[in-house]
């Protein structure tokens, strides 16, 4: 893993030994982390790149790239999230106009039995049914209920980006089975 452009700060850990790779949130005092309480959680703040007991110093990395512990498949390009209170991370798949904490970006995929993920860390909020990068067009099954089984439902006005293209489309109608996307070019 590439070094450059990483930016990392030391922490007080509270209460519990932090796990390296976990990714941990604002503590009760100023400059103290801890693990998170559920999925999702905002208050992100970084991920542990050292093993490290409660009330010493720990360095998390905060912006770059870091591995973090995995929770079930990602795919590369995925957005990611707390996944649980054990600090690992999953795939960002907020429903439809939901809008959830997303802590970075998947740098690969991770298959069946991995359990590190390489992460882009870039702290945002994202909005379901508005964007999906895949090596496919979008289809009339790519809608709002996803009868394609994507794992990702859509809405008028989503974007979907063939990375192979590229090609942007754009959804004019998410109907069940009969989804209208319609290619965006430059005037």
């Amino acid at each position: 893993m590439d070094t450059v452009g990483i930016f990392d700060l030391a922490y007080k850990v509270d209460a519990v030994v932090a796990t390296k790779y976990a990714a941990l949130v604002a503590g009760a005092a100023d400059g103290s982390v801890k693990y998170p309480t559920a999925a999702g959680e905002s208050g992100f703040v970084g991920i542990v790149q050292q093993t490290g007991a409660a009330d010493t110093s720990l360095i998390l990395r905060k912006y770059g790239t870091s591995e973090a512990i995995a929770s079930g498949l990602i795919s590369r390009g995925d957005w990611v999230q707390i996944a649980s209170a054990a600090g690992d991370v999953k795939t960002c798949n907020p429903a439809p106009g939901e809008t959830v904490m997303a802590i970075g970006i998947a740098e690969k995929s991770v298959s069946s039995g991995e359990t590190k993920v390489d992460v882009f860390i870039c702290p945002c909020q994202i909005t379901g049914g508005v964007y999906v990068a895949a090596a496919a067009d979008p289809g009339v099954n790519n809608d709002a209920v996803d009868t394609a089984t994507l794992g990702r439902s859509f809405v008028a006005g989503s974007f979907w980006i063939n990375q192979t293209g590229p090609v942007l489309y754009v959804c004019l109608d998410a109907s069940t089975g009969a989804a209208d996307w319609n290619t965006v070019t430059q005037a």
